[in-house]
């Protein structure tokens, strides 16, 4: 299963877009877009009760980081249900 995060770090699209020519330039961003999904970013200001209510709905982790003060990033598998991958960020204390 292809994930935002497997499918852009698939190098088909770059390959390809190295040796082509200038007219196939717009079938190429077409294809590229069908390959990468887009992604919804949100920042909160609890990135682990936002992981728990997730959860609790279903939503599973793709990716996760946390720092040592807490603050780190989520991505979650949405790309399937709702098009999108949906990311969420909690930023460093101040």
């Amino acid at each position: 299963m292809g994930t935002a995060l497997t499918t852009a770090l698939q190098a088909p699209v770059e390959e390809r877009a190295s040796t082509a020519a200038g007219g196939d330039f717009d079938s190429i961003v077409r294809l590229y877009q069908k390959r990468v999904y887009r992604v919804v970013y949100l920042l909160v200001r609890d990135a682990d009760a936002a992981d728990t209510q997730a959860a609790a709905l279903g939503v599973a982790p793709l990716m996760r980081g946390r720092r040592d003060n807490g603050s780190g990033f989520t991505y979650y598998d949405t790309a399937d249900r709702a098009g999108v991958v949906l990311e969420i960020r909690q930023s460093p204390p101040a």
